[in-house]
């Protein structure tokens, strides 16, 4: 994961307000994922199915 400007053939979405950008390739494989911020270890944590 990084900060970086969308590169050309990305899929771009506004989630909340915030720009998202990733790899065309990746949007079938991460359509069900939850990114959560776990404050008590200052990280932010991909989620799954019975997970969320």
């Amino acid at each position: 994961m990084s900060l970086d400007e969308p590169q050309a053939g990305d899929h771009v979405e506004t989630i909340n307000g915030i720009q998202v950008a990733m790899d065309a390739t990746m949007v079938s494989w991460t359509g069900e994922l939850v990114l959560d911020y776990k404050k008590e270890r200052g990280n932010f944590a991909f989620l799954s199915g019975s997970s969320c």
